[in-house]
């Protein structure tokens, strides 16, 4: 696994902490870094 994929698997992590705790506004900007890691 590189190191891009690496990232985006943490920060999927922490989108879904933040999505269970109700942290709209972290969440949305986690799916934000994720499309943009993707690209």
């Amino acid at each position: 696994m590189n190191k891009k994929e690496e990232a985006i698997e943490s920060t999927q992590k922490a989108l879904e902490i933040f999505e269970k705790i109700g942290l709209k506004n972290e969440a949305r900007k986690a799916k934000a870094q994720i499309e943009e890691m993707r690209l």
